[in-house]
């Protein structure tokens, strides 16, 4: 389902004031527009007309997000079972898809998977979910890949490579069936 989000202003008594000190991610996007993501809401910094601030609102509360990812068109925030999107072209948010899981789903780690796919990663549960940019559908993966997501990314043979606390890489091809698992015991760093 959709929601609506809102910017507001921010009323602090400095401008620039983050709303928390524990930082989940940082992103400066296409745009040149910095957004911090933070435990007390997400801040824009508008990198086109000077460094005013705003602090986000979703669903009428402070917006909460843990990571995000930019494209040519849009950058999209993961946060509580939700994906919301701040479209540059109009300058302002325009869709927030909210879903359910079993336990809630702080989304922690996003990575590009395809022209038009998501994939939503998660610490602590294992599930991910793969996220629709054309049609805004969510919908679990198929094949286990695992939990505590450190980091992910997807290489240039369109191949997802992630990493789990303390386990190393896996490497997954576009169909998300396992290919390789790297770790200590099994690759070197030297190209020798």
């Amino acid at each position: 389902s959709n929601g609506h989000m809102d910017m507001m202003s921010t009323q602090a008594p400095k401008p620039y004031d983050l709303p928390d000190d524990n930082i989940y991610y940082a992103l400066r996007d296409n745009e040149s527009n910095n957004w911090i993501l933070s435990g007390g809401g997400v801040l824009f910094m508008d990198g086109n007309q000077g460094m005013h601030s705003k602090k986000m609102r979703l669903l009428d509360k402070d917006a909460m997000a843990f990571t995000a990812i930019s494209t040519d068109e849009a950058t999209y925030f993961g946060g509580k079972n939700c994906v919301w999107k701040y479209t540059f072209s109009s300058g302002e948010f325009d869709n927030v898809t909210q879903f359910t899981t079993e336990t809630e789903f702080n989304i922690t780690s996003m990575v590009r998977f395809s022209e038009d796919r998501i994939i939503l990663l998660s610490t602590g549960i294992n599930k991910a979910y793969e996220f629709n940019i054309s049609t805004d559908e969510v919908k679990p993966v198929k094949e286990d890949l695992g939990y505590n997501f450190t980091a992910g990314l997807c290489d240039s043979d369109g191949n997802l490579w992630l990493a789990r606390a303390g386990e190393g890489l896996f490497c997954y091809d576009k169909d998300l069936h396992l290919l390789k698992t790297y770790t200590t015991n099994n690759s070197k760093l030297a190209n020798d």
